[in-house]
């Protein structure tokens, strides 16, 4: 009996190795065939003497929201082409460098991630790029997973530390994105957070269809910008998961009520610090740091507050912004590579003079005003005047062209090329207040949306109505309901 149960035990370890190793193995070589992937056609003959600028991505990359051509902006540059990212490239280079001849080719959309653009490139590009211009980052949870994940029983979390337990909680656990379930379901601490087993499978995909790209641009020739993406970091996160003793957990969160209330209802920044920092020290979770960051924010303490606006967001369970993992994938690749490299985050900080990434620079979590998106093309002129994809001196001595040559071009000279109607912040703030809507679908605590939503309806409404809509009223009692003061 007992040479049997040995046996049937040393048939189950000898099946879960061989298990592993397959596992392992398929990982590796699916993984391996995929960086071999590449364009299954030639590039068809084009007109050398026009540069031809690609760019991917998501939104931010389409040019949203000023992409809405029609829609809701009615934003066009004068050569009624869409707004793009690069569209400050194409105006400086045509107005101020005589160069009439850019191109922009589109291989981005709103919601695509790194797998979903660059397969976009890979399908539709039919002429060489002069250079490619790659921003992705801020859909890669959106895009593939619900918001109300299904919790992994504690009994089960070893299993994530081999790939065939991966696979198997993956199966399982894991939720893909659905129209249908959009609104997130759980509490203030959330069991519907992406695990972080999941995550790595995440990074791993992302960075394989950057190398993929990489790789791609390397034979064929083509010069590759990537940019680093960065979010707005005083936009608040979405889910907290509670790292800390289990015991102190109702705790914490009876504390952090007390938070919401001086913070936002009795204006008593002291005491929240206060309250914080005790919380600090038993635990951690997402929007505990935010909001020590919009503390420190609000007094100038503006390193003390990026630190803890990027934990918050590193530790965001649902993140709709960057974490610093992505972040380094992308600067770790283009670094090894030798790629031109622009971090949004310098462009914020070093290029527009702001301290912290905020609503300053961005009119949301991810997507730029127009004085970012300018000074980010900014930098992309310089990286193509120094790996010289366009002879700059050609161009300035050019004769015919000489009188127009102005390399001091300013914002508002650049802006002045584009068609902007009149009603243009309106329009703009309309679409934001509908776009906060529907994110607000992602938070348990909506209140703080709900205060941004309030600012752009003085915009929309032309500060004639000071009454909270039915929406705004229904939200503000349910977070003083939550937090349980009078």
């Amino acid at each position: 009996m007992k040479q049997k149960i040995l046996l049937i035990l040393t048939s189950i370890v000898l099946g879960l190795f061989i298990s592993e190793i397959i596992a392992r193995s398929y990982f590796y070589f699916q993984n391996k065939v995929n960086l071999d992937w590449n364009i299954k056609y030639k590039f068809d003959d084009r007109d050398s003497s026009t540069f031809r600028i690609g760019i991917l991505g998501g939104s931010t990359s389409n040019g949203y929201p000023y992409d809405l051509v029609g829609v809701k902006l009615g934003f066009k540059p004068r050569r009624q082409e869409d707004f793009t990212l690069p569209s400050f490239t194409k105006i400086i280079l045509e107005n101020f460098y005589n160069y009439e001849d850019i191109i922009i080719d589109k291989y981005c959309d709103s919601g695509w991630t790194m797998q979903k653009t660059v397969e976009s490139y890979f399908n539709k590009a039919m002429y060489k790029p002069d250079l490619l211009v790659i921003l992705s980052g801020f859909n890669e949870i959106t895009s593939y997973y619900s918001p109300n994940m299904k919790s992994v029983p504690f009994i089960l979390l070893p299993l994530r530390n081999f790939k065939i337990g991966e696979l198997f909680l993956r199966i399982f656990f894991i939720r893909p994105f659905k129209e249908t379930d959009i609104n997130y379901k759980g509490g203030f601490f959330s069991q519907k957070a992406l695990p972080d087993f999941e995550k790595r499978w995440l990074y791993e995909r992302y960075a394989k269809y950057l190398k993929i790209l990489i790789k791609h641009c390397k034979k064929e020739n083509i010069p590759l910008l990537v940019i680093i993406p960065d979010g707005n970091y005083t936009f608040p996160p979405t889910r907290n998961i509670f790292k800390g003793d289990i015991t102190k957990k109702k705790r914490a969160q009876m504390m952090f009520r007390e938070v919401i209330y001086y913070t936002y209802f009795n204006k008593n920044l002291l005491l929240a610090e206060k309250r914080l920092l005790s919380i600090k020290k038993f635990c951690e979770f997402a929007d505990l740091y935010y909001e020590l960051g919009n503390i420190y924010y609000i007094k100038n303490d503006y390193e003390k507050a990026r630190d803890y606006f990027r934990k918050a967001i590193d530790i965001d369970g649902y993140s709709l912004s960057p974490s610093s993992t992505l972040r380094n994938i992308c600067r770790t690749l283009a670094v090894n590579n030798r790629i031109p490299v622009i971090d949004m985050h310098n462009i914020v900080t070093d290029n527009m003079k702001f301290p912290i990434p905020d609503y300053s620079c961005y009119i949301d979590n991810a997507h730029l005003k127009l004085r970012t998106y300018f000074e980010l093309n900014k930098e992309i002129i310089n990286v193509i005047k120094g790996y010289n994809l366009l002879n700059f001196n050609n161009i300035v001595n050019n004769s015919s062209g000489r009188n127009r040559i102005k390399t001091d071009y300013t914002y508002d000279e650049a802006l002045s090329r584009l068609y902007i109607p009149e009603d243009f912040e309106y329009r703009l703030s309309h679409n934001t207040y509908d776009w906060y809507n529907e994110q607000s679908n992602y938070f348990f605590l909506k209140y703080r949306l709900t205060l941004k939503m309030m600012e752009l309806r003085k915009i929309i409404d032309k500060d004639n109505s000071s009454k909270l809509t039915d929406e705004e009223k229904q939200e503000k009692e349910r977070i003083l309901d939550w937090v349980g003061f009078e």
